[in-house]
C-alpha cells in the first residue's frame, strides 16, 4: 500500500480546509483577490491571495484548481494562467516580464445554497437586489425559502513600474459578470474619481448596486448604481486597500433551483 508523505498530508489538509470554508461563504460574505504587493518593481514576483470574509477581513484560501474554472492574468503579453502549487498560501503568483498594468481574474465553480425566506430577503436588501425582492413579492414568494446557485467573478489590478498606460480591453476576462476599471487608479490622487464599468454577459449592466470601501475604514461605504451604459463613479477619498463589489441575480431555468447569482469584485491599492 502506498504510504502517505508529509506533502500528501498537507495537500489533503488544504483541500479539506477549502471545502469547509466553501460551506460558510455562501451568505453574507465577500470574496476577493489581493495582490501582494499591488505595486511592484519589474523583476519581482507578485503573490495573489484569495480571500473570503467580510469587509476585506477573512480567511485566505489555498491553491486548489478543482475549485475554480479560471485563474489567469492579462498584460501587454496577452493572457496567461496564474502559477501555483496545490495547497499553496497565498494561492498563486505571477512574474511580470514588462512594466505596465496587470489584471488578475478568478472565477469560481458553481456552489449551491438554500436560505430561509427571511434570510434570503435580508441578503437581497443588503446587495441592492430590489428587482428580485419585487419579483418575489409579486409572485407571493417573499416568505418562501430559496435555492440559489452562485459563482464568483473577482479581479485585482496591479501596477508594475511607472508606466501609466492602461488598455481597457486587456482587463476583460469574458466572465458572466465583471467590474472593470476604466481609469488607472495608480495614477489617481486622493479626492479624484474612478470610473468602473459593470458588464453582464459582456454587455453593459444598468442599475446594479455597486459598493466601494477600504479595508482600513470598511464602515465608510460608498454605494452607487450603474447608469444605462454600465458606468459608475467612485470617489477615491482615502489611501488604502480598496474593494469594489456588486451582485447580479437572475431566475434560474434549472430544475429544483430558484435563482442564479454572480458575485463580482475588483481590488487595488491607493498609496
Amino acid at each position: 500500500m502506498k504510504s502517505f508523505t508529509i506533502n500528501n498530508i498537507m495537500k489533503l489538509f488544504a483541500l479539506n480546509a477549502l471545502l469547509f470554508l466553501g460551506l460558510s461563504n455562501a451568505y453574507g460574505h465577500d470574496f476577493w483577490l489581493e495582490a501582494k504587493p499591488f505595486y511592484s518593481k519589474l523583476g519581482q514576483s507578485v503573490d495573489i491571495a484569495i480571500y473570503v470574509g467580510e469587509d476585506m477581513f477573512g480567511e485566505s484560501l489555498p491553491y486548489i484548481p478543482e475549485r475554480y474554472s479560471d485563474f489567469s492574468y492579462t498584460s501587454g503579453n496577452g493572457r496567461k494562467k496564474v502559477s501555483g502549487e496545490l495547497g499553496r498560501y497565498p494561492a498563486g503568483f505571477i512574474k511580470p516580464q514588462q512594466p505596465g498594468f496587470y489584471s488578475v481574474g478568478y472565477r469560481s465553480k458553481e456552489n449551491m445554497v438554500t436560505l430561509s425566506g427571511e434570510k434570503f430577503t435580508n441578503y437581497l436588501k443588503a446587495e441592492g437586489l430590489d428587482k428580485i425582492i419585487a419579483y418575489r413579492k409579486q409572485h407571493q414568494e417573499s416568505d418562501k425559502s430559496a435555492k440559489e446557485i452562485y459563482s464568483r467573478c473577482v479581479k485585482t489590478i496591479i501596477q508594475i513600474g511607472n508606466d501609466p498606460q492602461i488598455d481597457y480591453s486587456r482587463q476583460l476576462f469574458n466572465y458572466t459578470f465583471e467590474l472593470t476599471a476604466i481609469d488607472n487608479p495608480y495614477q489617481k490622487k486622493i479626492g479624484e474619481s474612478l470610473t468602473v464599468k459593470a458588464t453582464y454577459q459582456e454587455k453593459p449592466l444598468a442599475n446594479t448596486l455597486i459598493s466601494a470601501f477600504t479595508k482600513e475604514v470598511p464602515w465608510e461605504k460608498q454605494q452607487v448604481r450603474s447608469d444605462n451604459n454600465g458606468f459608475a463613479t467612485i470617489t477615491l477619498n482615502r489611501t488604502g486597500h480598496w474593494l469594489i463589489k456588486s451582485v447580479e441575480m437572475i431566475p434560474s431555468k434549472r430544475k429544483g433551483v430558484n435563482w442564479e447569482s454572480f458575485w463580482a469584485s475588483l481590488t487595488f491599492q491607493i498609496y
